[in-house]
């Protein structure tokens, strides 16, 4: 598996500048996409964000068996295409 730090370090390598450089790239990187995912869909060659809007429903609390409200929520959905998977 290869991390952020990772990342940063062969981005580092690769265009002569510091890891804290890149991987404040990657973290400035990320938040555009989080933030832009939430009204547009993002997409790169292979892979796009974007958001999915999910109902308020009803649930059961796993240790006592209660039924609850799980209330609705905004996730960030990425799909990959199929020349990204190869």
């Amino acid at each position: 598996m290869i991390n952020k730090k990772e990342i940063a370090r062969i981005m580092a390598e690769r265009t002569e500048n510091s890891i804290k450089s890149m991987e404040a790239i990657i973290d400035i990187f990320w938040e555009i996409v989080k933030e832009k995912a939430k009204t547009d869909k993002v997409q790169f060659n292979g892979i796009s964000f974007e958001t999915k809007e999910t109902a308020e429903r009803v649930g059961r609390n796993p240790k006592s068996g209660e039924v609850i409200t799980i209330p609705a929520k905004t996730k960030i959905k990425v799909k990959t295409t199929k020349g990204f998977n190869n």
